[in-house]
């Protein structure tokens, strides 16, 4: 089996009445916009060369959502590769496979928080948003208190799961684990909730919309910010519903690098989120809405011969893809 990790879990259940759940998303006395959803934090997957090989090693202390042979939950292959997450490709066999996932709490001593996200916020200039400033300072904080792990585990959809036959544990290595880790990371989420204006005398869906808008204004200060600090690049399919930016990066003296990101031109609706509960409180807690930035890294020639490309077409003519990343943008929304 090949097994991924995703760093970051979901927060804990807890029952609120729809007025009560409402009111946690937004504060009227917050500036409009958006913030980071503290209890949900951020997360980041990684592909793992398998925990079976680190038996002995560092031990990872799961959250006891379910018994501890059993994932938390679980996706379907072929739907992250449909989305275009860089996760592996069966061929064939996609549609017969599912990602389990098991959510651990964040090793913080043995990972440290700014190792594992700097290069992945340079990467999307997160720390040049004005609102992150603030918010992400707390996700990537040296705690760890919002990084949480969820091992995941590519196993036939029918795979079930018992003390006799059980999912692996996850277990990482004592030595070098900062540098493996980093190494085999492929994409990250984070979720977020709206800030400022409330609504009032709301229907049974107004909570739902309104978990929502958090993901749109990130959606929308975040290519304000592009706009600003990156060369807008022409997409290959002018049919395109998305905008391309790309930025230099700091690289060795004898290269270049470069990052192309590409933004959707709104966020996905999720109409039927009552499909997608969350394993904390699968009756009451659902995924309401995903912004999906993809981020393709390419390396070409020596720093003083980089070219100055203007358009998708020339950018794959002439650099080599070298790695991707998706950064999944999510909210979600407690219901009764």
């Amino acid at each position: 089996m090949i097994k991924l990790l995703l760093l970051g879990c979901f927060f804990l259940a807890s029952s609120l009445s729809r007025a009560d759940a409402f009111e946690t998303l937004a504060d009227a006395n917050e500036p409009d916009g958006w913030a980071m959803d503290e209890s949900m934090g951020f997360h980041i997957a990684y592909l793992d060369p398998g925990s079976e090989a680190h038996k002995g090693n560092f031990a990872l202390r799961p959250w006891e959502f379910t018994p501890d042979y059993t994932p938390d939950n679980n996706r379907r292959l072929d739907q992250l590769l449909r989305f275009g997450f860089p996760v592996p490709d069966m061929g064939q066999r996609n549609t017969y496979l599912n990602v389990f996932e098991k959510n651990y709490h964040f090793p913080k001593n043995i990972l440290d928080a700014n190792r594992t996200t700097k290069w992945l916020r340079e990467a999307y200039l997160l720390d040049d948003m004005e609102t992150a400033q603030n918010q992400l300072n707390k996700a990537f904080s040296p705690t760890g208190k919002h990084l949480r792990i969820t091992q995941q585990t590519i196993a036939y959809s029918g795979r079930v799961f018992t003390p006799a036959k059980p999912l692996m544990p996850l277990r990482l290595p004592p030595v070098d684990a900062q540098k493996l880790f980093n190494s085999r990371i492929v994409y990250s989420s984070l979720f977020v909730r709206p800030r400022g204006r409330m609504i009032a005398n709301f229907k049974e869906d107004d909570p739902v919309d309104h978990s929502r808008e958090g993901v749109i204004n990130f959606r929308n200060d975040l290519v304000k910010l592009y706009a600003k600090s990156m060369k807008r690049i022409q997409p290959m399919n002018p049919n395109v519903k998305s905008s391309r930016f790309m930025q230099m990066l700091n690289a060795p003296k004898d290269r270049c690098r470069f990052v192309m990101l590409t933004v959707p031109k709104a966020p996905f609706r999720i109409e039927n989120y009552r499909d997608l509960p969350m394993p904390e409180d699968p009756n009451h807690k659902f995924l309401t809405s995903q912004l999906l930035v993809r981020a393709e890294f390419f390396e070409g020639a020596k720093k003083n011969e980089c070219p100055d490309f203007s358009t998708e077409a020339d950018v794959r003519r002439g650099l080599t893809l070298t790695k991707k990343h998706m950064l999944e943008v999510a909210s979600v929304v407690q219901l009764d």
